[in-house]
């Protein structure tokens, strides 16, 4: 089927702002005459409103416009709307009038933008539509999570993230390390300027649901460690799924990093790992052995009573 069959029956769910969407300029460049209709979505109430009125093998094309003259605005709001959250199957196309580069001036390469330029030609090949029942097929809640973690630290510092892993989220969270990413290589990393290893990327945009960043001299020396943790906070849709862990010993600069972000967790402090899982449950499961955590957890404190920083 030819792009613009597949467009005349498709509705395309256009996520902006009123008076960005109204514009000529917009309307021409969307061209709504190629579609069955353009709706404007600006909160969950608007898509779940259309999703839910349709038919359930109606097409559906979602957008979302990035605003090059404001930092991160649209996508900033896209994620405050929380309709990827209620829709996790929804698939989400961002577009913009100019490089991505222009839009993320904080040096945020992790997301996919695209032109309006000749944009209609890459339906149904780069943009899919999906039909409805396809977005609202898993039970819509608050509580939907990815479950994927991602530890975020320097190579210098792998053998402690190793055992943080081994021992707090595997033996004493009974987390399944398949869905741990785990990093050490450089080649894996997010350097500015490089195309992301697709399998990375596809874990941080689709299957990472919590963030751990190991905080240590050689992270904060570390471009791609930064880059890294740029991409934490852009893709993650709660703070609270963002941890930072500051490693021993303390100093000036790490502290002064903290301060910054009101938050952040001691390695070596036994009450703060089992908060890790008291404040994340819903993320963690309810069947964790408490018993088992604290045993691992002290196994852990130990560990790093024994190195040498």
């Amino acid at each position: 089927m030819e792009w613009n069959e597949i467009a005349e029956e498709t509705i395309l769910m256009f996520f902006d702002e009123k008076v960005n969407f109204e514009l000529p300029k917009t309307k021409q460049k969307l061209a709504k005459e190629l579609f069955s209709d353009i709706k404007l979505i600006q909160s969950l109430a608007d898509f779940e409103q259309i999703i839910e009125q349709e038919e359930t093998d109606q097409k559906f094309l979602f957008f979302v416009h990035l605003n090059h003259s404001k930092k991160n605005k649209g996508y900033d709001d896209f994620k405050a709307s929380k309709i990827k959250l209620r829709y996790p199957n929804l698939r989400c196309y961002y577009i913009s009038s100019v490089p991505k580069k222009t839009i993320f001036k904080d040096g945020n390469d992790s997301l996919d933008v695209f032109s309006y330029d000749n944009f209609h030609d890459k339906i149904g090949e780069t943009f899919i539509p999906q039909i409805s029942s396809e977005i609202s097929s898993q039970e819509k809640s608050e509580e939907i999570f990815r479950k994927g973690i991602f530890l975020s630290h320097s190579s210098k510092d792998s053998e402690l993230v190793r055992k943080f892993r081994d021992l707090i989220l595997v033996s004493g969270l009974g987390y399944d390390p398949k869905i741990i990413k785990f990093t050490s290589q450089e080649s894996y990393g997010i350097p500015g300027g490089i195309n992301i290893p697709e399998d990375l990327r596809n874990f941080l945009r689709n299957e990472m649901g919590l963030f751990i960043q190991f905080l240590t001299p050689n992270y904060l020396d570390s471009r791609i460690c930064l880059n890294e943790e740029g991409a934490g906070w852009c893709l993650l849709d709660d703070e609270k799924y963002f941890i930072p862990l500051l490693i021993p010993p303390n100093n000036h600069k790490l502290l002064s990093w903290i301060k910054t972000s009101n938050k952040g967790i001691c390695i070596d402090d036994k009450g703060s790992l089992s908060n890790i899982y008291e404040d994340r449950k819903v993320f963690f499961g309810t069947n964790v052995n408490g018993t088992n955590l604290q045993q691992n957890i002290e196994k852990f404190v130990d560990y790093l009573k024994n190195q040498v920083v």
